[in-house]
């Protein structure tokens, strides 16, 4: 629960001061074999347009209405990729449209008790996080004090990505509403969603422009 920033030297003993009372930095270890790169902000606008109709209908017993969604979502990022190993400012930019029908029915059981029906597909935008949260980096350099081990096989990266498309998802709904007093009612619903393209994290291991031959596990 505390948030503690550390210097990229190792704090030890220092062999040279003891029996002087002292410690400190000691000039017979190396740098902690880590380099990081400071993170940077991003900015990430996301324009829509959409163009939506809606019709009302009755039909028997029932009434309701059916429409339709049309949305194009543009996804414009700034922020900073890795090039030859250097953070530079980076643009990405991508787009994904949706139709979006839905209908909703009801029925009227008796005055005060009615049925409700409800099919739609819907979206859920990506976190802008998801898309844009600074990229982290950290190569572990080759310690030649082991030459038999291989440090850099602990290098890692968390890195955004900015090609994400929405959670899709197509839902069925259906309530039975008792409207049994003024300002009053109980009310029985279920439902069933399907959802397609759900965001998860994944990991794997690959190389980084900038870094050669050099396998990282990304994030």
């Amino acid at each position: 629960g505390v948030d503690v920033t550390l210097p990229n030297k190792i704090v030890v003993i220092d062999t040279h001061l003891i029996g002087n009372g002292g410690f400190g930095y000691s000039d017979v270890f190396y740098d902690a074999p880590v380099v990081s790169f400071d993170e940077k902000g991003a900015i990430v606008d996301d324009t829509i347009a959409s163009a939506y109709v809606r019709f009302d209908f009755e039909a028997g017993e029932w009434k309701g209405n059916f429409g339709a969604r049309y949305a194009k979502t543009t996804t414009d990022v700034n922020k900073y990729a890795l090039v030859d190993g250097v953070l530079q400012p980076y643009h990405d930019k991508g787009s994904y449209s949706d139709f979006l029908p839905s209908i909703v029915a009801v029925r009227n059981l008796t005055d005060d008790l009615l049925l409700r029906l409800g099919a739609s597909k819907t979206i859920s935008r990506p976190s802008t996080n998801n898309y844009a949260q600074a990229d982290r980096i950290v190569l572990v350099a080759d310690d030649p004090e082991t030459p038999n081990t291989d440090e850099t096989e602990n290098s890692w990266a968390s890195l955004a990505n900015a090609d994400l498309q929405p959670q899709r998802g197509t839902q069925y709904d259906a309530s039975l509403e008792w409207y049994f007093d003024k300002q009053s009612a109980l009310a029985l619903a279920v439902f069933y969603k399907e959802l397609d393209n759900q965001i998860i994290q994944d990991s794997m291991e690959s190389t980084i422009e900038g870094y050669g031959d050099q396998i990282f596990r990304i994030t």
